[in-house]
């Protein structure tokens, strides 16, 4: 995201004035996508501008469509209305320039059948970390895996822990564990 403050009433000014700001960031933005391997239909720009009424302390975020000062206007009174019950009449401004890049990926195919990494620690022995179960009244060993180890379409019976970068995702006795064709994760009871 890219942004730029610059301060403006867009009264009388035409689509192309209003849409000035922008130019630089679209080039940064461009460049930064391109750099990452991005390119053609793969980039997509979103411009919002942040408004606020005259003399007022707070802005809200509204998209910015090159219709015009009129359009944004309405646009920007309607995003007031809603969030606040009413509107105000006399002057509006443009406080900052935003501007969202986005990279967009294919969608990934997953192969059901393309072999799981193993589940193992590098010395090749199974992971386990001591968890206290209520149920059991005394802490037991629980089986560690990575995400990425789980098989597609197979069920793993908890106990469980399932590590990711991002997340642990724990698996308790009675409920299992199985990757859909999308490649989340299913838990059931």
């Amino acid at each position: 995201e890219f942004s730029r403050t610059y301060i403006v009433n867009p009264a009388g000014l035409t689509p192309e004035e209003l849409g000035v700001p922008f130019d630089d960031m679209i080039v940064q933005a461009r460049a930064a996508l391109v750099s990452e391997g991005f390119s053609g239909s793969a980039i997509t720009l979103l411009r919002f501008v942040e408004m606020r009424y005259e003399s007022q302390e707070h802005t809200l975020l509204v998209p910015f469509d090159h219709a015009g000062e009129g359009a944004l206007r309405a646009a920007f009174d309607s995003a007031h209305l809603e969030a606040f019950g009413f509107t105000v009449p006399g002057a509006a401004e443009i406080v900052t320039y935003l501007l969202r890049a986005i990279g967009t990926l294919p969608k990934p195919v997953h192969d059901p059948d393309a072999p799981a990494p193993s589940s193992t620690s590098v010395s090749g022995e199974t992971r386990s970390r001591p968890v206290y179960e209520r149920s059991v009244g005394s802490s037991t060993p629980w089986p560690v895996v990575d995400r990425s180890s789980l098989p597609w379409a197979e069920t793993t019976a908890g106990p469980v822990i399932v590590e990711e970068a991002t997340c642990t995702s724990i698996v308790p006795r009675g409920w299992s564990v199985s990757v859909d064709a999308n490649g989340s994760l299913v838990m059931v009871r």
